[in-house]
């Protein structure tokens, strides 16, 4: 067998189906809940370093050192 036809067949061994799947354009779902998930941390923790940290901020800008 020529070399290019052992790539090819190399390739064909787990079915030409996985080669589009694993080259081809995603056709699925978008699932959002990670990214939805991660804004909401990074939310919650935007809010609690506010929380934590506006009195001390008061007091600089009040002149209390």
């Amino acid at each position: 067998m020529p070399a290019e036809r052992q790539g090819v067949a190399v390739l064909n061994a787990a079915g030409s189906g996985r080669i589009q799947q694993l080259v081809g354009a995603h056709a699925g779902k978008t699932n959002f809940r990670p990214a939805l998930a991660l804004t909401l941390c990074f939310a919650l923790l935007g809010a609690a370093w506010l929380a934590i940290c506006t009195p001390y901020l008061q007091a600089l800008l009040q002149g209390c050192w």
